[in-house]
């Protein structure tokens, strides 16, 4: 069966993923060393959301699923590679 594609899927180069990859990482960052609170909890709201646009604007733009899932879960310190040195803590 073929998937009837409506829009054109964005196209995202080496950089723009790194980036974001980036963008990510610090925000699993900020969120792990940060304590959830009354004045907190804002800011974290705001970061689960931006990381949630990333991860969507990933899945639209063709990465693979399952590579997504591996990358959230290295930056939650849950890393699945296998191996002592993670190819996404580049």
């Amino acid at each position: 069966m073929m998937q009837l594609e409506l829009f054109e899927r964005e196209t995202i180069g080496a950089d723009e993923m790194g980036r974001i990859f980036q963008e990510i990482r610090q925000a699993y960052w900020f969120l792990r060393n940060t304590r959830p609170g009354q004045y907190g909890d804002a800011k974290r709201r705001r970061l689960y959301r931006k990381i949630a646009f990333h991860k969507r604007r990933l899945l639209l733009a063709g990465a693979e699923r399952v590579e997504i899932l591996n990358m959230l879960s290295c930056y939650r310190l849950k890393c699945r590679c296998g191996t002592p040195h993670c190819k996404y803590f580049s």
